[in-house]
């Protein structure tokens, strides 16, 4: 059991190692690397895969086109920018700061999303004028070796693959807001993708093209906004989401959580575990330290000498109601 354990972190430290290689490599160097797997599958993989794909069972053919259309990004840009809407809409109507914060930055989350997805997108839909390339279809007549650059044609229209360059930005912005569901993010985003070379639309290289376009992409966007310190920010060992500082505020009101957006609630008291208030921060809201609870006379008195936060209320009444007017200004 012990030794399976410590070959178990030896394994974690080489790959650390290897990840920490690859990230200090010049943009340059990766960008040759990346180049030279791309250009290799052009000239020996492509035709291979090809002339497999097409033997391929019809049962199966029909599996992959079923699952293919999850790559399109119409839907993915129709429902990001609907929430987008939706969070902003939601956020300047609400009467509470925190509950005003909280929709607001779902929204910002839901604007990543569809900035990823419609930046790689547009980048990808150049490169296919820019680039045309014959698809698979006319491989029989023109080969896989083929470009005719800014022709207006789908049918060289090929590299890179739209479906993978959506798919694998859907797959990385979803595994930068939610890391620990990066798996299979990225194992579901290279089925649909694969999809795209099975079923003979495109060629093995456009995929990959494709995935690295959303993949970098998308990350360099979250650089950007971390240098913007809109959503991310530099917490020394790279860009993480301010949502410490978001889930911070919530502390004292966690009723308002649940309806910022679903599923908030929980990451936020991941990325922010339990912490004692600050004096500056009073439970009712208002600047100062917090009074002290007064103490209960009997029994019978149950509930006034509890702070606001420990009476029994309904959540939303005591948390998302109007404060009183003569109360706010005796404060």
């Amino acid at each position: 059991m012990g030794d399976r354990t410590m070959q178990g972190r030896n394994g974690e430290s080489q790959l650390s190692g290897v990840r920490q290689a690859i990230g200090a490599m010049p943009l340059r160097d990766k960008a040759i690397i990346a180049g030279s797997l791309i250009a290799f599958g052009m000239f020996f993989l492509d035709p291979l895969v090809l002339r497999w794909a097409r033997e391929l069972d019809p049962n199966v053919r029909h599996i992959f086109w079923t699952i293919t259309d999850v790559g399109k990004s119409g839907w993915v840009l129709i429902v990001s920018g609907t929430a987008v809407l939706a969070f902003v809409a939601l956020g300047y109507r609400a009467t509470h700061r925190r509950l005003r914060i909280g929709r607001l930055y779902a929204g910002q989350i839901a604007a990543f999303i569809f900035l990823s997805i419609a930046t790689t997108g547009l980048f990808a839909a150049f490169c296919k004028l820019a680039i045309g390339r014959a698809r698979p279809r006319l491989y029989d007549q023109v080969g896989s070796f083929h470009f005719s650059p800014f022709a207006f044609d789908a049918n060289v229209a090929s590299f890179p693959s739209g479906h993978a360059t959506t798919t694998f930005a859907l797959a990385t912005a979803l595994a930068v807001l939610w890391p620990r569901y990066a798996v299979p993010l990225f194992t579901a985003a290279a089925w649909i993708a694969a999809s795209r070379f099975l079923m003979g639309a495109h060629y093995v290289s456009d995929v990959v093209a494709g995935a690295l376009a959303g993949t970098v992409g998308t990350l360099l966007i979250r650089r950007m906004l971390c240098t913007r310190r809109s959503i991310f920010q530099d917490a020394g060992d790279g860009p993480c989401l301010r949502g410490k500082r978001i889930a911070s505020r919530f502390q004292a009101r966690p009723s308002l959580l649940p309806v910022t957006m679903p599923g908030l609630s929980g990451w936020l008291d991941r990325v922010a575990p339990e912490r004692t208030p600050l004096s500056s921060e009073r439970e009712d809201g208002a600047i100062g330290p917090n009074p002290p609870p007064a103490e209960s006379s009997g029994p019978d008195d149950r509930g006034r000498g509890l702070s606001r936060r420990e009476t029994s209320f309904p959540p939303f009444a005591a948390n998302l109601g109007p404060e009183n007017p003569s109360e706010s200004a005796s404060r």
